[in-house]
């Protein structure tokens, strides 16, 4: 069994915008990839000494590629996992698809240089964000198949103890999928899961 530790990013400028805006702040352009706040700094830097706790030392991290998650996660581990320990860029943890700007990643060679420079992009194949489109949002059925992916993705993986930065939705339809459970996790949340390898 693989220990998978599922880690939702930090408070982003259109989290902090909805709670005064409600579900409207989430299309405003402005948020376009949204980054993290001074409080979503903060919850990164508290998930680091989450992941420092473990019993044991992960042995990949993956990132969703929006600016959130990755800012998440350098926040996070600076200091706390070795440069040693693989980074990887999987677009499959990214958040429910289409029409909220937020949830649009910027083109590829503004957020690499962003961010630390030990992250494994090969999986991200465009420099522009293809998969998300302005018209038409992704169902339940569309990320529940992409969760599904993910699952048979990791437990693919040779690493036994891996630590996954991503979204609320796609935790949400990967904790569905995998284990029949509906479960919210806050900014800066930690969910532990285990993926059966196959055979």
């Amino acid at each position: 069994m693989k220990t998978v530790h599922l880690i939702r990013h930090g408070q982003a400028t259109s989290n902090e915008a909805a709670l005064e805006l409600g579900w409207d702040a989430y299309a405003l352009e402005e948020h376009l990839d949204a980054g993290l706040t001074a409080l979503g700094r903060r919850q990164s830097r508290l998930v680091g000494r989450q992941i420092e706790a473990l019993a044991v030392q992960p042995e990949l991290v993956l990132s969703s590629p929006l600016t959130r998650a990755m800012s998440t996660a350098d926040e996070a581990l600076a200091g706390v996992i070795p440069g040693a320990v693989p980074r990887l860029v999987l677009p499959l943890l990214r958040e429910r698809l289409g029409v909220n700007p937020c949830d649009r990643r910027r083109p590829w060679s503004l957020v690499a240089a962003e961010h630390s420079s030990l992250w494994d992009a090969s999986l991200v194949e465009t420099e522009e964000d293809n998969l998300w489109k302005a018209d038409e949002r992704e169902t339940d059925r569309q990320i529940e198949e992409r969760a599904r992916a993910a699952i048979e993705w990791l437990a693919g993986r040779p690493e036994e103890t891996i630590v996954v930065f991503t979204h609320s939705s796609f935790i949400e339809a990967l904790l569905d999928v995998h284990l029949d459970e509906k479960e919210y996790l806050e900014n800066g949340g930690l969910r532990t899961i285990l993926v059966e390898s196959p055979g």
